[in-house]
């Protein structure tokens, strides 16, 4: 399975597009976990799933309750980490700042 990552970045938000995998092979179902450096805490975090026509936007969350969550986002010492379902589909999350 293979997927392409692609990202872009302004002084308000940073784009993250997320490919569906090619090919017929599908691992069990899993969170998808992405981590970015930023200089700040995002104001929010939204992601578009498949043909969804609005981004959804997924909850702040402590680390303690990240490690539980099925989905959302936390941000430590630079670190942004976003979780969500992966759908084997495409998607885009964007961060604004």
């Amino acid at each position: 399975m293979k997927r392409h990552f692609h990202q872009v970045s302004d002084d308000n938000s940073t784009t993250i597009e997320i490919t569906a995998p090619e090919g017929s092979c599908r691992p069990a179902p899993r969170d998808l976990i992405l981590e970015t450096w930023l200089n700040h805490e995002p104001k929010t975090v939204s992601v578009q799933t498949g043909t969804q026509s609005a981004n959804i936007s997924l909850p702040h969350l402590t680390a303690t309750t990240f490690a539980n969550s099925p989905n959302g986002w936390t941000f430590m010492n630079n670190l942004l980490t976003v979780k969500n379902n992966d759908s084997f589909e495409p998607m885009q999350f964007t961060i604004q700042n």
